[in-house]
């Protein structure tokens, strides 16, 4: 689990994230790249990254590690690893007017996320955002984004024990 605090400053040059970055979404396929354990195969559903934002906290987890290993041929290619790294930051960047205290909602920063992990890349990883009753975590749910690749998408919400 981490936080993304450095955001309070602003600086054109360095990347934004109120929600996920695309380090986070390397770093997941690189879980699975390093994790060894002889008298098991490797299971990447077990694999998560959390974060907690303004918003709440988050996690994605991989569906389909064969769709996120896609990341390494984009990774490997200079021109692709800049434009995936600059869509998903701009896309942050067009919700946030101050960087101390970001205006988009939960709903536009979870749209952000899932069209670029679902859509743009189809990289094969779920996001999940947990249920608070009073500030304490009582369950998770799935965001799934419905109509994606229009003005009018939306978010379902999938209980986690179903």
């Amino acid at each position: 689990m981490h936080l993304h605090l450095d955001n309070t400053h602003l600086n054109l040059d360095s990347d934004y994230e109120p929600m996920f970055s695309h380090k986070d979404i390397k770093d997941l396929l690189g879980f699975t790249e390093i994790y060894s354990n002889p008298s098991s195969l490797l299971n990447s559903s077990l694999f998560v990254r959390l974060i907690v934002t303004y918003q709440g906290t988050y996690a994605i987890k991989i569906k389909d590690l064969t769709k996120l290993q896609h990341l390494n041929s984009i990774w490997s290619d200079k021109k692709k690893k800049k434009r995936f790294m600059t869509l998903l930051d701009l896309e942050y960047r067009r919700k946030t007017g101050d960087f101390s205290n970001p205006n988009g909602t939960a709903e536009d920063y979870q749209k952000i996320i899932l069209k670029h992990i679902n859509i743009k890349y189809d990289l094969g990883i779920s996001l999940f955002k947990t249920i608070e009753n009073n500030g304490e975590p009582v369950g998770c749910e799935e965001l799934i984004l419905v109509n994606g690749d229009t003005a009018n998408s939306s978010i379902d919400k999938k209980p986690c024990d179903e």
